[in-house]
């Protein structure tokens, strides 16, 4: 810059000196602090090393540049930084963790700034369900509708199960409601005709599919009265009439032929007689 510097002479107003002096500025640069922002990103399990997540937005007033770096909570060491991008470096897993939040360091050379990344694990359909062969037993006197059991298929990524009979039920009595195992339809289930059933069950979570062999054993009704003779479904006196059929015919139920006719009140009410 420019300054005009004078002299004046009181006495005589004609009497004015001047002079030019040039002034240099020198302006220091000192080193502004870069910024870099906070930022939140996803990823799918299994995407491959190299793939981006995230990208890194900060800025240096000072055009310097920024090299990033992680240096706090990557404990799980699956990702890593190229650049200015969150890239991945080992293998993702939704089942062995859900996210992350990792602490970046961006430093200019002289100063550094610190922001936090949250990174989200997505969910996908890797895993096929477990299913375990099994046994169960039903009464032959169950009645449509009854729940024999019930599954509960492991499948690790919480997908929904649906489940088939694929072969075995060759009396077409069983099916499922949701992951309960029933009885459709008990007009052939006799013990006295089948004494059991092995089905092929599959279980489906839309994407995989495994089997599993079911082996059903079909119960004689006297079975009932083991340990409690008392129950509705035990035939207590084998007469051939439960309990509850006792009650209703009004029949003792301790006693297989309540009249004392010589014929059992069971065989009496198949023929239709008063028993």
């Amino acid at each position: 810059s420019t300054t005009v510097n004078g002299a004046f002479d009181p006495t005589d107003d004609s009497v004015f000196t001047s002079s030019i002096v040039t002034v240099t500025l020198s302006i220091v640069c000192t080193n502004d602090i870069p910024v870099i922002d906070d930022a939140t990103g996803s990823i799918a399990e299994n995407s491959a090393t190299g793939t981006s997540v995230v990208t890194l937005s900060g800025s240096d007033e000072d055009w310097d540049t920024i090299v990033y770096s992680i240096i706090w909570w990557n404990t799980w060491s699956r990702f890593a930084i190229s650049g200015d991008e969150i890239i991945v470096s080992g293998p993702i897993d939704y089942e062995t963790i859900t996210g992350v939040v990792l602490q970046i360091a961006g430093r200019d050379g002289t100063d550094t700034w610190y922001a936090t990344v949250t990174i989200a694990i997505i969910n996908l359909n890797d895993n096929s369900p477990v299913l375990a062969d099994s046994w169960v037993s039903v009464l032959e006197t169950a009645a449509p509708g009854f729940v024999i059991t019930s599954f509960d298929v492991l499948d690790e990524d919480g997908d929904t199960i649906t489940y088939t009979i694929l072969s075995g039920d060759i009396d077409a009595i069983f099916g499922f409601s949701g992951n309960a195992f029933i009885i459709v339809d008990d007009t052939n289930l006799d013990y006295e005709t089948t004494t059991g059933y092995t089905l092929v069950i599959e279980a489906d979570d839309g994407l995989f599919s495994v089997t599993g062999t079911l082996s059903v054993e079909v119960l004689d009704v006297t079975w009932a009265c083991d340990p409690d003779p008392s129950v509705p479904l035990c035939d207590a006196d084998g007469d051939g009439l439960t309990n509850a059929e006792e009650v209703i015919l009004g029949t003792d139920g301790n006693d297989p032929d309540t009249d004392d006719d010589g014929e059992d009140d069971g065989d009496e009410d198949a023929g239709g007689s008063d028993p």
